[in-house]
């Protein structure tokens, strides 16, 4: 099956075992270890975004695959999928704030979707560098 764009700039910038690798480190994390269900839920997705199963991350195939729920799961009448991605969004912040501050690749999931980003961290840094001189130009025009 073809990849598609999303996928294949995934796997060009980042090798599959170094996002299989920060994967490990974050779920190893004393943040992770605590929650077996956002675990399971980060781990699924990271997995299913690597095998080029994109298209499939949906609601009902992450309540069903990740968090264990029957098949007959029906996620417009039940969000926990959408209140755990929220929690998840929250952790992996957290994570990259505390105990992953110096990891080389940061996994977002970013809100509308359940399909895992994978970001440098230079990026945010050389973002920050400019807002900061952003503000300093700003503030001496004041």
């Amino acid at each position: 099956m073809p990849q598609s764009l999303a996928e294949k700039s995934i796997l060009s910038k980042y090798s599959k075992k170094e996002i299989k690798e920060e994967l490990n480190q974050i779920l190893s994390s004393d943040l992770f270890s605590r929650s077996t269900v956002l675990s399971s839920f980060l781990k699924f997705i990271v997995e299913e975004t690597l095998n080029g199963n994109t298209d499939s991350l949906k609601e009902y195939t992450i309540a069903i695959n990740a968090l264990g729920k029957p098949s007959d799961f029906d996620p417009q009448s039940n969000a926990i999928v959408r209140i755990n991605a929220g929690r998840l969004r929250r952790l992996l912040i957290e994570y990259y704030r505390g105990p992953g501050i110096a990891d080389k690749i940061k996994i977002e999931v970013v809100k509308g979707t359940y399909v895992p980003v994978f970001r440098a961290d230079e990026i945010k840094r050389q973002n920050l560098d400019t807002e900061g001189q952003k503000r300093n130009f700003d503030d001496n025009r004041i």
